[in-house]
């Protein structure tokens, strides 16, 4: 037996220049408010205006802003586990220079999101680098909403922050109280199994404890150590398994999940991962290469009262199932003023095979007008190759963590060497001697 269930997470992803279907709301995530209006400052400066301003959409998962007038749809969306900062800023009069990623201090804002010249700003990280982006009004309406939407987007992030619980797996928390485990909100017990072992990755022997399955989690935790547990929400399960124990007839139940910091010792090595089987099911590899997969082994060899552990791995992959069918992610906000539930963060006519934007939600059409179709030529070609660009090297501020070329003779910074490219607006491993693509080309 061998299940692996699709890990579609849009909290967990940074992406930029996405496909359409990218920007479907998943399964438990809903629209909470949406502003049209709204300029990416950090795009490059050569693209055009109708390219440079879209919308804003805040979801419980992400915040999504889109391009109205790229029809191959230039996009960005920043899942809230990627957030690491949210502050307001303050726009340069010269944009080239703010595009090249100059900076300056500014002082707080007192919560207003907009002032004149004043945006948010959004630090990130993904994948080992860092993002910075900045997003500006350009509509009247939206700027009279500024603090209300600033007060919204804190209170998501703050929100989406305190209820982890309900998405990460979490190893040696606060879970248990005198013997009882602490349950979440709208959460029930369904079973509960003693002397069920733990195993770890790297052969620890089997830690016998008290296996709870509820309607979100798997809880497991010790009695002797009640800070000996382990709680693994069934949105963040990658697959599940039966593996036999070498020199027995017995088998073990076994999760893999995205490991975090604190699992070292259950992650997987790498030669146990079935990577294409991960892929295969709708994952198309999205965000795969920042995981490291950890593997949590129970034993029912023991269990009280005695299960079957077939029947158990069934009703486990029941409870799964149903919960990524209709997962709960824990946050529940309600904006004043919020939009229609929408089933795309596009407009309708970016959507893939039907998915559009319901009734109740208002799509508007931005960008330049004219009337010559020779100018209407000119502008798809330009909207065309402008859609081709690789805007992402705008937003990325640090690539210290990332691997590359190893400056220093023992190799020990481990800093990548990145030069920009202002004319295509792409960022490249340098070499001694070159300043631009167009130099690669003519060695």
């Amino acid at each position: 037996m061998k299940e692996i269930f699709s890990h579609n997470r849009p909290d967990k992803l940074l992406l930029i220049d996405a496909p359409a279907d990218a920007l479907v709301l998943v399964p438990g995530e809903y629209a909470i408010v949406r502003f049209d209006g709204v300029e990416d400052v950090r795009a490059d400066p050569t693209v055009l205006d109708s390219l440079r301003f879209g919308t804003v959409t805040l979801t419980n998962l992400r915040l999504a802003w889109n391009s109205r007038g790229d029809p191959n749809g230039h996009s960005i969306s920043v899942g809230l586990s990627t957030i690491t900062k949210i502050s307001v800023g303050n726009l340069h009069r010269d944009r080239q220079q703010k595009v090249a990623g100059l900076e300056e201090s500014v002082p707080p804002d007192n919560g207003l999101f907009i002032t004149g010249n004043r945006s948010v700003v959004l630090h990130a990280t993904f994948n080992q680098l860092g993002y910075k982006f900045e997003l500006k009004p350009s509509s009247r309406e939206f700027t009279q909403q500024n603090s209300n939407f600033f007060n919204i987007l804190q209170a998501v992030y703050r929100a989406h922050d305190t209820t982890r619980m309900y998405r990460r797996v979490r190893v040696r928390s606060s879970i248990v109280r005198d013997g009882q485990p602490i349950l979440l909100s709208r959460e029930v017990i369904l079973s509960s199994i003693s002397n069920i072992g733990l195993v770890s990755a790297i052969g620890v022997s089997n830690v016998l404890g008290v296996f709870v399955r509820t309607s979100h989690r798997i809880i497991w935790f010790s009695p002797a150590n009640e800070s000996y547990n382990v709680s693994i929400p069934y949105v963040d399960v990658l697959s599940l398994s039966l593996k036999e124990i070498k020199g027995s007839d017995d088998k073990l139940l076994v999760f893999s999940i995205p490991a975090n910091d604190n699992m070292k010792e259950f992650l997987s090595p790498c030669n146990e991962l079935d990577r294409k089987t991960l892929r295969a099911k709708e994952h198309r590899g999205k965000g795969l290469s920042s995981y490291s997969i950890a593997t949590f082994a129970f034993d029912v060899q023991k269990a009280t009262p005695s299960v079957p552990i077939q029947s158990l791995a069934q009703s486990v992959l029941i409870s799964i199932q149903k919960a990524q069918a209709q997962p709960d992610y824990g946050v529940e906000i309600k904006a004043q003023g919020s939009v229609d539930e929408a089933s795309a963060l596009v407009s309708s006519e970016q959507s893939p095979g039907g998915f559009g934007v319901q009734a109740g939600v208002e799509v508007v059409k931005t960008g330049p007008q004219t009337n010559s179709k020779d100018g209407s030529k000119v502008l798809k070609i330009i909207q065309a190759v402008a859609s081709r660009t690789n805007f992402a090297a705008r937003y990325i501020v640090s690539s210290s963590c990332a691997p590359g070329h190893v400056d220093g003779k023992d190799g020990g910074s481990g800093k990548l060497t990145m030069t920009l490219d202002d004319v295509l607006g792409v960022a490249f491993q340098s070499v001694p001697g070159i300043d631009s693509i167009g130099d690669l080309w003519s060695l």
